[in-house]
């Protein structure tokens, strides 16, 4: 019996310190962003954990920075970087070999034009038509240097934006992972309490069938108290919930200022309602109480047993 409660006991450490391992390396990998962070939109569009994991996963992983492109974006930026390339740069490349010899002859014809004093008609006219041809020349080369341009920002912005996706979608899984692990600890916590008490409710139940059969006046003795304490436990616990005001319908509120619940459409939106608070409330106040007294009972047990050495 002893070498099976010390291989339970082992089983149960190491699986605490597994769970909770598992949570600090998944939270040491985690965006610090997720670390501390406002649950309400969580909170107000999931309507389970796994949802909600699934959700976190995919706040973080759509959070790619200030003028970085989506992976969508990114696609449609690819397309007009290869239309850019292929198509409108050599078209210009081509208008301005084609007018490379008109521009050379124009600029030539404006230079002789200048040396001159005086233009007749004619002349004035020659000039205006090299002028203009010099200036569709530069503004087709102009065009041209403007699309090379586009070309580097274009692939500077594409090769950010993959990054940054890439990145995100890192820090969606890590988020995940670390909201995974508390999840699987907090079960975790419940398969341990669901042990404990079955442990404690069977220890009981031996041992009032042992003293029964022992003693059984001593016994009714004990049990008569017991169900005693527990009334005042829970009279005590009932009083401070409805100091709360959960009896009168109080409700607690997220950081937009809604009542607490789970979804956001007001048709299937499930919000806390007063029993919720008060199965939580009361829970927690008999843990307080029934902790306070072990506590309590274990110091007032060692002083006891230093005395009595």
């Amino acid at each position: 019996m002893k070498v099976f409660r010390i291989i339970v006991s082992i089983l149960l450490a190491v699986g605490s310190v597994a769970a909770v391992g598992l949570a600090v390396m998944n939270g040491m990998k985690a965006p610090e962003s997720s670390k501390i962070t406002n649950s309400t939109p969580l909170v107000q569009n999931v309507a389970t954990v796994d949802e909600g994991i699934e959700k976190l996963g995919e706040v973080f992983a759509g959070q790619i920075g200030e003028d970085m492109l989506t992976e969508e974006a990114i696609v449609e930026e690819q397309a007009k970087l290869d239309r850019t390339v292929n198509e409108f740069i050599p078209a210009y490349e081509a208008k301005v070999a084609a007018k490379e010899d008109r521009y050379n002859a124009a600029q030539a014809e404006i230079a002789q034009l200048g040396e001159l004093k005086s233009l007749n008609a004619k002349q004035k006219k020659q000039l205006k038509d090299a002028e203009a041809v010099v200036a569709d020349y530069k503004a087709t080369a102009d065009t041209l240097n403007i699309y090379k341009t586009n070309v580097e920002i274009m692939e500077d912005n594409i090769a950010a934006s993959k990054l940054a996706n890439e990145n995100a979608k890192i820090d969606g899984e890590n988020a995940a992972a670390l909201a995974k692990s508390v999840s699987n600890t907090i079960y975790w916590c419940y398969a341990l309490f669901a042990i404990i008490l079955v442990i404690a409710v069977f220890s009981a139940c031996a041992d009032l069938f042992i003293s029964f059969a022992q003693n059984w006046k001593k016994a009714l003795i004990k049990l008569v108290v017991g169900v005693a304490i527990v009334g005042i436990i829970y009279v005590v616990a009932n009083y401070f919930v409805g100091t709360h005001g959960w009896l009168e319908g109080n409700t607690l509120k997220d950081a937009a200022g809604y009542d607490l619940g789970l979804g956001t459409d007001p048709a299937t939106r499930q919000v806390f309602g007063a029993s919720d608070y008060i199965k939580a409330d009361f829970g927690l106040i008999v843990c307080y109480i029934v902790a306070g007294a072990a506590v309590l009972s274990a110091v007032i047990s060692v002083v006891i047993g230093f005395f009595k050495k």
